[in-house]
């Protein structure tokens, strides 16, 4: 397969999917150096990957093609690029159809949601065991390809950098190198969130000992959730509350000055850990399983914390998890903190 000349890598899910599946650029970018990249991603995370030294474009699209089914239309625009090869990161079987009608020879791709007859490299599909890092089961998908995961899994992401321009009119003393911490309090869908009480002591607890400034983040606007941790937070210091006033480029680059972020699993965890932001990370579960193994954010200065706790008979999902967030003490969040900061 040396002879490839065009690849596009699809990865049409969500932002933290889309950052650890950036690891596998340099891998692939060596493997074959004189073939062109192409990332396929939903447009609104096209941000992060602005003039990317290791792509040669972005195919972005739009949510509406995926959720309509449009596979014709998407279709068209995969010919534009003329693909020898598509590496399906993500089993999203309106993809997978665009890429057979567009006929690309190299499908390679997850079988299950994705049937195995449109796919001319079918790989088997364990990602639900949670056995390894998300990061090591792409490099299965990479394996027809002749390449191996490396020791270390390195994002590799590139914010637009114009995204900075605004940010003293979100915070007016970012230029000056003011110590500060953020906080992401939202969670993707209907996963649990992290209880406001916790994450607001720890606020308190940060500014308190280090008198750093407060900052939320968020793609959404500020809900109750974020209300009441801003008004508890608030007594004792201002927050600069930014949910829904940032887009992902934008948040990159103020989590890439901040001193510490704290949030559960989930997207801004694995954004900050790529901007090699201290990241305390609290790990969530799947129905009623660890997924540390799975979902840990890639980067050097990350602690993330896997609570261990043993679901009660005939407890359902939803308690387990709500108890599960609770049972996290403050001096242990305390203390991973302190580890990150030193």
């Amino acid at each position: 397969m040396k002879n490839i000349r065009n690849i596009i890598l699809s990865r049409t899910d969500r932002i933290g999917d889309v950052v650890i599946t950036s690891s596998c650029f340099k891998p692939i970018r060596e493997a074959y150096p004189g073939a062109k990249l192409y990332l396929l991603i939903r447009n609104e995370i096209e941000s992060l990957f602005h003039c990317h030294p290791l792509l040669d474009g972005i195919i972005s699209i739009e949510e509406a093609v995926l959720e309509n089914s449009r596979s014709s239309e998407l279709a068209e625009r995969l010919r534009n690029f003329n693909p020898d090869c598509i590496i399906l990161f993500h089993d999203d079987r309106t993809v997978a159809i665009a890429a057979r009608q567009a006929r690309i020879p190299i499908q390679i791709g997850f079988s299950g949601k994705i049937e195995p007859f449109l796919l001319s490299h079918p790989i088997p599909n364990h990602k639900k065991e949670c056995l390894k890092h998300e990061g090591i089961y792409n490099f299965e998908l990479l394996a027809p390809l002749g390449i191996k995961a490396p020791k270390i899994l390195t994002p590799s992401i590139s914010p637009d950098p114009k995204a900075r321009e605004g940010i003293t009119d979100l915070l007016p003393w970012w230029n000056e190198s003011r110590p500060f911490a953020a906080y992401h309090l939202a969670a993707y869908g209907d996963k649990m969130r992290l209880p406001v009480s916790m994450v607001s002591r720890h606020a308190q607890w940060l500014h308190q000992l280090k008198n750093f400034e407060i900052v939320v983040i968020g793609s959404g606007c500020a809900d109750a959730h974020v209300n009441r941790f801003v008004n508890s937070v608030s007594k004792g210091c201002r927050v600069w509350n930014l949910s829904g006033l940032t887009g992902l480029a934008e948040a990159a680059w103020i989590l890439e000055k901040a001193q510490i972020i704290m949030t559960r699993d989930s997207g801004p965890a694995h954004l900050a850990a790529a901007m090699g932001c201290p990241t305390l990370a609290v790990m969530g579960l799947h129905k009623k399983q660890p997924i540390l193994k799975r979902w840990k954010p890639l980067g050097e200065k990350v602690n993330a914390l896997q609570i261990k706790l043993k679901p009660l008979r005939l407890e359902t999902a939803k308690h387990f998890q709500k108890r599960y967030f609770r049972s996290l003490s403050d001096e242990e969040l305390q203390r991973e903190t302190l580890i990150l900061l030193s």
